[in-house]
């Protein structure tokens, strides 16, 4: 293994040829024809090696001797092929009986062969056709992958903003019934203007998920443990949580911690949101528990009562953490822990003992 060049030119990258053949006045040959040139040129005599520098090397095109031993130039492309695909192959035949069939040439993704001679112009014709070649495709490739990346931003973008249009949708509460489906429409019409085909924006829907701290679900032991976020001091998101758990089947265990009494600015000590508050959800036979857990338990309890749930149902605590030890599982398909934004720590900590009950 030689190389024949050792300066190297200035601005655009110089594109890199090697040269296989086994005898060593035809590589003699060629380092002369591309001494001086814009090309780097290295030459091998040995076909076994010229593999093994392809696999640690690169190099953009390859002028290979059909036939060679230990291995012919169809054996070495062979060899070639299994790990690159892309690098440039012109065969050189001593006479063009000798070129391999076609079939070969288009399995092996050969780009073409010339006849070895004393003139090389031909031979040099096919280089600039070739290393031009290799130019247009590592354009192709990078304008591809700047589209590629653009489409990933565009994408990214578009999942974003209907991420966006969701949780406004969720954060009014009042009157959204039906909002979600229509923002859902505007979402695919908004990805149809950006020019998002119909694959991109069912991935991009695919992509979406509820964030754990509004919604998570286990299942442990055969036993659904949902946490949702109720929204303490909203009666709308209090009153959907309360559904969700009334529609869900099998027996059902509630943790009801939407207290409203908190350390936070937006603390409350008004309980009027409690009665606008459909409670009358709680009442139902599946639901076989309701537990009441915060400072304001009491008043929670009160509201129970009044929407009907037998007192032999509600447990109470104090202390948020201590609900779980009201919690009886016999007989109990699921347990639901309806939560407000600022039990977040505690829900993620009741859920965790559930678990491991």
């Amino acid at each position: 293994m030689r190389k024949a060049l050792q300066n190297q030119m200035s601005g655009e990258r110089r594109y890199r040829i090697i040269g296989v053949d086994d005898e060593e006045g035809i590589l003699d040959s060629l380092t002369v024809l591309f001494d001086n040139s814009e090309y780097e040129f290295y030459g091998a005599q040995d076909p076994v090696e010229a593999i093994e520098l392809v696999k640690k090397e690169h190099f953009d095109l390859m002028l290979l001797d059909f036939m060679m031993t230990p291995l012919h130039g169809d054996e070495v492309v062979e060899e070639i092929r299994k790990f690159n695909k892309e690098l440039y192959i012109l065969l050189l035949t001593g006479h063009k009986d000798m070129a391999p069939p076609l079939e070969t040439i288009k399995r092996l993704d050969i780009q073409g062969y010339c006849e070895k001679s004393d003139k090389f112009d031909q031979l040099q014709l096919l280089v600039e056709s070739g290393i031009k070649s290799v130019k247009q495709m590592e354009e192709i490739k990078r304008i591809n992958d700047k589209l590629s990346e653009s489409n990933d931003k565009l994408e990214k973008a578009y999942l974003e903003m209907v991420e966006t249009l969701r949780f406004a949708v969720e954060a009014k509460d009042t009157y959204t019934r039906g909002h979600s489906d229509r923002v859902s429409e505007y979402s695919v019409l908004i990805g149809q203007k950006l020019g998002l085909t119909e694959d991109q924006i069912n991935n991009s829907f695919a992509k979406l998920k509820i964030v754990e701290t509004r919604f998570s679900e286990e299942n442990v032991d055969g036993i659904r443990i949902v946490t949702h976020l109720a929204k303490g001091i909203n009666p709308i998101a209090c009153s959907r949580a309360f559904e969700y758990a009334k529609n869900a089947d099998g027996n059902k265990a509630v943790i009801v911690i939407v207290d409203g009494l908190h350390e936070e600015a937006k603390g409350s000590e008004n309980t009027s949101w409690q009665y606008d508050t459909d409670y009358e959800f709680l009442n139902d036979e599946s639901i076989k528990q309701v537990i009441i857990a915060g400072p304001r338990y009491l008043d929670g309890k009160v509201r129970l009562l009044m929407a009907g749930v037998p007192d032999e149902k509600i447990s109470c605590r104090k202390d948020i953490l201590e609900a779980t030890n009201e919690l009886r599982l016999d007989g109990i398909d699921g347990v639901f822990i309806l939560h407000d934004l600022y039990s977040i720590k505690e829900t993620k900590e009741i859920k965790q003992r559930v678990m491991h009950l």
